[in-house]
């Protein structure tokens, strides 16, 4: 059974003519988009079965691996548009903050050092709030930044993730993959008339079973696909780690949690 992918709402009282907010609302459109894609993929897409046998110290292994078709290219596109009206969001809040509205150089700023956040807050962060740039320099995850002696910024993170595939995006399509997923289990069961034990293992970003001792064929495995984010060649500076090893709807949910709950909300009391 596929696990539901999650829905993404807006707080109620956010301010609906905000320009920041209706972007939001875009990128909500956009995500649940992509939301919605991905379960129906995951639910319908083919999925090849292959079982291959092996023996290591004496033991018989009969692995029974899914591989499934690759995701439809136009889940990157929408994804894309998602990750574009996520990120301007944030730079339209700055602009709503400043007494005299937004300038040609507002922006909200997703630094990777205490140095470079100094260096570009005179002119991305002029004219708002004192207290806002406070706030949101205690947001930035810098490079350096010991998020276990610093907890906070650690939810704070996805924003590192939604800058760096803002970069990508605005240059190339965000590369995407699939992998078989199945649910771990143990179980000890009889086959013709032997007693062997049964579990699921990642191979390769592949989801495998095995059983011990093989004796005759499994037809009981049932796989489903789920999408994640590739890490693109050239990119290894900046892409954040462990990204690549969500699945793509909690990749979505994610930011747009952080986003919306961490970020904006609170920075709201600023707009003036």
């Amino acid at each position: 059974m596929r696990r539901p992918s999650p829905s993404l709402e807006l707080p109620a009282n956010l301010d609906p003519t905000a320009a920041s907010t209706r972007k939001l609302g875009r990128a909500r459109h956009h995500g649940n988009e992509v939301l919605q894609a991905l379960d129906s993929f995951g639910t319908h897409a083919h999925i090849r079965r292959e079982v291959d046998f092996r023996q290591r110290k004496g033991m018989d292994y009969k692995v029974v691996s899914g591989i499934p078709d690759p995701p439809p290219p136009d889940i990157a596109l929408v994804f894309g548009d998602y990750i574009q009206n996520l990120r301007a969001s944030l730079d339209y809040l700055v602009g709503e903050m400043r007494r005299n509205g937004p300038s040609g150089k507002s922006a909200f700023p997703i630094s990777r050092s205490s140095k470079e956040f100094t260096s570009t807050r005179p002119s991305k962060l002029s004219g708002i709030p004192a207290e806002a740039t406070t706030v949101i320099e205690e947001m930035q995850v810098y490079d350096d930044t010991d998020l276990i002696q610093d907890p906070t910024r650690s939810l704070y993170r996805p924003l590192r993730w939604l800058e760096t595939l803002w970069n990508i995006d605005k240059h190339r399509t965000i590369v995407l993959t699939t992998t078989a997923i199945e649910f771990m289990y143990a179980t000890s069961q009889a086959r013709s008339g032997e007693s062997g034990i049964g579990f699921d293992f990642t191979d390769d970003g592949r989801v495998a079973e095995i059983w011990i001792p093989v004796t005759e064929e499994d037809a009981g495995t049932n796989f489903y696909a789920e999408v994640r984010l590739s890490k693109p060649s050239g990119y290894a500076a900046d892409w954040p780690i462990g990204l690549d090893q969500i699945g793509l709807d909690g990749v979505v949910a994610e930011i747009f949690r952080t986003v919306v709950w961490r970020v904006i909300r609170p920075l709201g009391r600023f707009i003036r």
